[in-house]
């Protein structure tokens, strides 16, 4: 179930550190940033952070007065905001500004 998030919690290191391990745990117990995540973005310079969602898609399919998010048959091929999955990868504050002014991109 790729649509689902996770809830997580950093069990030693802290935010934005490549020494980071998570463990899942409840939405209560989450850290702010991984209490509705899927995936961990790694960047270049070794920092982390996790994913956020662009919308919510279980909120959606109800949203949109379906009974269920998938059908066992098939049958879902009308539901087109399931088609993909859409998540963003904050960036973190250490590489914002050279991302802003395009000092990282290489030239081909």
């Amino acid at each position: 179930a790729l649509f689902q998030h996770v809830a997580v919690k950093r069990v030693n290191g802290r935010m934005n550190s490549s020494s980071v391990v998570y463990r899942l745990s409840s939405h209560e117990d989450a850290d702010v940033d991984g209490a509705v995540t899927r995936f961990i973005c790694r960047f270049s310079n070794g920092e982390e952070t996790l994913s956020v969602f662009n919308f919510s898609y279980e909120w959606a399919t109800r949203r949109r007065r379906y009974r269920e998010m998938f059908h066992e048959h098939g049958q879902d091929n009308n539901k087109i905001f399931t088609s993909q999955l859409l998540f963003k990868c904050p960036v973190p504050l250490s590489l914002i500004d050279l991302v802003r002014t395009g000092s990282t991109v290489k030239n081909d």
